[in-house]
């Protein structure tokens, strides 16, 4: 079920794509993909640092943390109880969310390359 509301938001992304591509104007494309980009910036890396920083604080209570734990945080997630992971998911998900966002803008920002 959640893969084929992947597949259908990722189809409805495309379609819009297109039709962002044919409808606006090239400056205005540009301008909505930069803005994306920097909104997905603005919002994902402090809430991806804050994550991190978070996930961190709550690994060393329950132990000694690996130096390279930043690198693939989500392996640690298990090792949550539920009120932690009540505390983290919020960051992880706004970050996630600012990363998809900046994917977004790139592509609307090579959609108007393409245009041009």
């Amino acid at each position: 079920m959640l893969e084929s509301l992947f597949v259908l938001g990722l189809i409805a992304v495309l379609v819009a794509l297109g039709l962002c591509a044919l409808l606006m104007p090239l400056e205005l494309l540009f301008i909505v993909g930069l803005s994306c980009v920097a909104a997905g910036f603005c919002l994902g890396v402090p809430a991806g640092v804050y994550y991190h920083w978070k996930l961190y604080r709550v690994l060393v209570a329950q132990g000694p943390v690996p130096r390279s734990f930043w690198l693939r945080p989500t392996r640690f997630h298990e090792q949550l109880e539920p009120a932690e992971w009540r505390t983290i998911f919020p960051w992880f998900a706004i970050g996630g969310g600012g990363f998809l966002l900046i994917v977004l803008g790139c592509l609307v920002v090579m959609v108007a390359v393409l245009k041009s």
